[in-house]
């Protein structure tokens, strides 16, 4: 599978594809693993009130500290 966030990240929709990976699939993130804590955060504009997306410099180490 290919996860394609170089627009904006849904963390809605990763964590969907996650929840459909079986042992042994692969999930390609783009863009590389470096840059997504520059990535907008498209759920974002739920809470941060903002008229753009923004970053989460977190979001990327809390993803991972969970997988």
């Amino acid at each position: 599978m290919v996860f394609d966030a170089r627009q904006a990240l849904s963390v809605d929709a990763l964590a969907v594809l996650a929840g459909t990976l079986v042992a042994g699939s692969w999930l390609l993130l783009v863009p590389p693993w470096s840059i997504w804590p520059r990535v907008p955060v498209g759920d974002s504009l739920r809470w941060s009130e903002q008229s753009q997306p923004i970053s989460t410099r977190l979001l990327p180490t809390i993803f991972a500290l969970r997988c």
